[in-house]
């Protein structure tokens, strides 16, 4: 397929809720030179078919490793296109959507032309961890963060701690045949590496369009902490007896605890004066069985930029 048709594929079945489909796309700047590459909203692309996406600041994401893919070539509408370097072989094509509200998301989409292409896709990460969450995303994490008890355990029966710094998410997956039907698809971590399943059958009708997004937590003005679900449901079910006993449990996890007390004590103010309106946050993940993810700001440090119900 060529690069515009490629584009077009992908632009015609990426169903409501991806990310392209809901935001505008990001228009790339290529620098040709030896030593440069496809820059997107604060993102970098290789001009060739190897090498990985750097997102953000911290975190690589490669181009799959099943497709044979050429050099970068922008498409009509900002898409950054690899085009398989046979007929038959699967093309990639990558795209940043920013609505000016939500934040960039990445997207990069594996099109795949026929039942004899591979039914899984594997992504290389580095600058992160990704870890599985029950509802099929994947959380990037970073360094742990202990709460004030201590409470970090990597045995057999917790495999995560008290808290984890999410520096990314990437959103469930999702895959669509030529008619624009779901196809089902799934998401594995193994080794490392983040792996995606697309389980399309003979008579599917080609091409097929799979898409992991990769949305980052704002890190360059703010820190997002992921709790566990313990946790989650300790802090629920007996911290918020008082503002000041859920300010001072809250405040524990703090990225910049090592800067002592004065962080502390604003952190303290700013919590106590939201803290009810958090309790139907807790209350709803506990209920659901899922866990809170806080958004901590570093310009101005300590204060609490938000929170939100996440999957574990």
């Amino acid at each position: 397929m060529g690069t515009d048709s490629v584009a077009a594929t992908v632009a015609r079945l990426a169903p409501a809720g991806a990310a392209i489909a809901s935001a505008p796309i990001v228009e790339p700047s290529v620098d040709p030179g030896p030593d440069g590459g496809i820059s997107i909203d604060g993102s970098e692309l290789p001009l060739g078919g190897t090498g990985q996406i750097e997102v953000g600041d911290s975190i690589g994401i490669s181009l799959p490793r099943e497709a044979a893919v050429g050099g970068a070539e922008v498409a009509d509408g900002g898409l950054v296109v690899y085009p398989g370097e046979q007929k038959s072989d699967v093309s990639v094509a990558v795209g940043v959507a920013d609505d000016g509200k939500r934040g960039p998301s990445m997207a990069i989409h594996t099109v795949i032309p026929s039942a004899d292409s591979p039914r899984e896709y594997t992504y290389d990460i580095s600058g992160a961890r990704p870890i599985l969450n029950d509802d099929g995303s994947v959380s990037l994490v970073g360094d742990d963060v202990t709460s004030a008890a201590g409470d970090k355990v990597d045995g057999p029966e917790r495999s995560r701690p008290a808290a984890q710094r999410v520096m990314g998410s990437i959103a469930r997956p999702w895959a669509a045949d030529a008619h624009g039907a779901p196809v089902p698809t799934r998401f594995a971590v193994r080794g490392g590496a983040l792996v995606q399943t697309v389980d399309f059958k003979e008579t599917t009708a080609f091409p097929v369009v799979a898409d992991p997004s990769v949305k980052l937590c704002d890190f360059w003005t703010a820190y997002c902490v992921k709790l566990s679900r313990s946790e989650t449901k300790s802090i629920n079910d007996g911290v918020f007896v008082s503002a000041a006993a859920a300010a001072s449990h809250i405040c524990a996890f703090i990225p910049f605890a090592g800067w002592g007390i004065p962080i502390r004590f604003v952190c303290g103010g700013a919590i106590a004066a939201v803290v009810w309106a958090m309790r139907s946050t807790f209350s709803q993940a506990n209920r659901e069985g899922k866990c809170v993810e806080l958004k901590w700001g570093i310009v101005p440090m300590s204060i609490l930029r938000g929170w939100k119900v996440v999957s574990c």
